[in-house]
């Protein structure tokens, strides 16, 4: 399925259920390639983005995560491959030509849904 199609899914579904994602313990983690990237445009990019998302659903996290994804080389055009060579890059990460990259701190995720979580056991 297509990303688009997902994204317009999940908003769907947030705009539909907001009052009950409100009522009880929650948590919003943006999974995208610009969480890798370390400059201010970056983080003011994926900040808008959930500000968006918040405004455009009615659904506001008390919790946010920002986490690196992975990139399917095979998926995108040129200018998408592009782009994404030169945030990892300025990451340091080496590129394997036809290789995906992952770049999900899965240790930090865990991290993350760790520290959330008990305090969503203890106000339910």
């Amino acid at each position: 399925m297509p990303a688009e199609r997902v994204l317009k899914d999940i908003r769907r579904a947030t705009r539909k259920h907001h009052a009950a994602l409100h009522a009880m313990p929650s948590a919003f983690i943006s999974v995208s390639l610009a969480a890798a990237g370390q400059d201010d445009d970056d983080v003011q990019g994926i900040a808008r983005c959930v500000e968006a998302f918040a405004r455009e659903t009615g659904w506001n996290p008390k919790h946010v995560n920002h986490a690196e994804g992975a990139f399917r080389f095979a998926q995108c055009d040129f200018f998408k491959t592009w782009a994404t060579k030169y945030i990892v890059w300025r990451k340091n990460v080496r590129v394997v030509a036809g290789q995906d990259l992952e770049l999900t701190d899965w240790q930090a995720l865990e991290q993350f849904i760790d520290g959330v979580a008990p305090r969503a056991v203890a106000k339910a």
